[in-house]
């Protein structure tokens, strides 16, 4: 299937499962937004890489746990390429690692760190995302999660 002339957003696109999905994504063709939130100097290699393979592609920082962010990241691909078509939410974090049974193991502020990231930032992207995409009349979002989220 080829994604030529697409454009797809993957947020934590810089490293692991997300600079994979960013790599597929280009090489069938589709233009890539390489989300990241800490990892820069590895948002930048995926997009050196994607381009060397002919691809074009940006990073562009951006928290999703930060409504604000989520529109930057959303407005960059259409200032570039004046579209969205493909949305891979993929950004995620574990703020501690707890034993399911041990729930003194955390605070509630580390859940809430965990939550604004792996559930709110999932609602803040689509909703960021959403008026591009209806407006084109299509649009496709994938959302990756773990037993860890």
């Amino acid at each position: 299937m080829t994604l030529k002339g697409k454009v797809a957003i993957v947020t934590g696109g810089a490293r692991g499962l997300g600079a994979a999905v960013s790599r597929g994504l280009a090489g069938r063709g589709a233009n890539v937004v390489v989300n990241y939130a800490h990892s820069r100097a590895e948002a930048e290699a995926t997009v050196r890489e994607l381009r060397e393979h002919g691809a074009d592609a940006v990073a562009v920082r951006g928290d999703v746990g930060v409504d604000a962010d989520c529109r930057s990241i959303a407005e960059a691909a259409i200032a570039r390429w004046g579209r969205i078509d493909i949305l891979i939410n993929n950004a995620a974090t574990t703020t501690r690692m707890a034993a399911h049974d041990d729930l003194e193991a955390l605070q509630a502020e580390d859940f809430l760190a965990s939550y604004r990231t792996n559930v709110v930032g999932v609602y803040q992207m689509i909703r960021a995302c959403r008026p591009h995409m209806k407006a084109q009349g299509y649009g496709a979002v994938v959302n990756i999660s773990s037993v860890g989220a």
